[in-house]
């Protein structure tokens, strides 16, 4: 008896040693899924504020008296100072009336739509499509106006000056 332990002992040598590896590849993938999960994140955050800046831009451009192809450039280059030109790896649409949306239609707005590719690090092994993020954000354009119609507030000076 004490040889057929032995032997069911000896051949069962390894089995840590995979279990091992197959634990490490699913901490691995949990890993890259933080990792490029976070990225994809991160490059949304960015963009929303670079397409809230430019349709904001846009919009206040439009106010102020500025032609339709003057504020679309001027949100153009809103959304390149912020870190998404319009290249290969980002898409920048503004339009006027927007085209998506609530408002579609509706020349009172400005609509700045743009949608990035993002580089993975490690989803390409598990998945081949491209990581993409599609942004929309909207601005209304409000006709500048003189608040007070020429009036002044005046405040007299304090007491004792």
């Amino acid at each position: 008896m004490d040889q057929k332990h032995t032997l069911a002992i000896s051949g069962e040598k390894g089995q840590v040693l995979v279990i091992l590896v197959l634990v490490m590849v699913v901490l691995l993938g949990f890993a890259a899924l933080a990792i490029d999960g976070g990225m994809t994140m991160m490059t949304r955050k960015r963009a929303q504020n670079s397409a809230d800046a430019a349709a904001m831009a846009a919009a206040l451009a439009m106010s102020s008296g500025n032609s339709w192809p003057q504020a679309h450039q001027i949100a153009l280059d809103t959304a390149t100072r912020n870190g998404f030109p319009d290249d290969a790896t980002n898409d920048l649409e503004v339009t006027n009336p927007p085209g998506r949306g609530v408002y579609v239609g509706d020349d009172e707005y400005v609509q700045v739509v743009i949608t990035t590719t993002i580089e993975t690090g490690f989803a390409h092994f598990v998945y081949d499509g491209l990581q993409r993020n599609t942004i929309l954000a909207t601005a209304r354009i409000i006709p500048s106006s003189n608040i007070l119609a020429g009036n002044a507030i005046a405040a007299p000076p304090p007491r004792g000056a």
